[in-house]
């Protein structure tokens, strides 16, 4: 990165060995972005792209791009299907989770602190 920048194309990013999840890419660490948590998550047809949780502890703004594929989220129980190109803004209270419900579907998943500065957690 001794230019400023790293261009990658999302399936040249590894997957990271010692991820809590199968299908888990941690772009943040593979570019260096420091300023923000981003990552992505690739599967198949009935996997849990990302788990239910909320962003209370860490009082995190989420931000979700569909990049490949068809997710369903689930929002606080109600359940919203989203396409390719799908932008999806989540506020810290809310709790989520999604399921691939094609094969090959990737959510990018970029989330920082509300007027704080963005600490890596320790399995990024």
């Amino acid at each position: 990165m001794s230019k400023g920048w790293k261009l990658e194309h999302i399936d040249n990013v590894p997957p990271k060995k010692d991820t809590f999840q199968k299908g888990w890419k941690s772009v943040r660490w593979h570019l260096g972005v420091e300023s923000f948590g981003v990552n992505a998550s690739t599967k198949n047809k009935g996997e849990s792209l990302t788990p239910i949780h909320d962003e209370l502890d860490g009082n995190q703004d989420e931000l979700f791009v569909v990049l490949e594929g068809l997710v369903e989220f689930n929002l606080d129980g109600q359940k919203v299907k989203a396409p390719v190109g799908t932008l999806l803004s989540v506020k810290p209270h809310v709790r989520r989770g999604a399921t691939a419900l094609q094969d090959k579907t990737t959510v990018l998943i970029i989330g920082a602190p509300i007027g704080a500065v963005y600490k890596p957690p320790s399995w990024a």
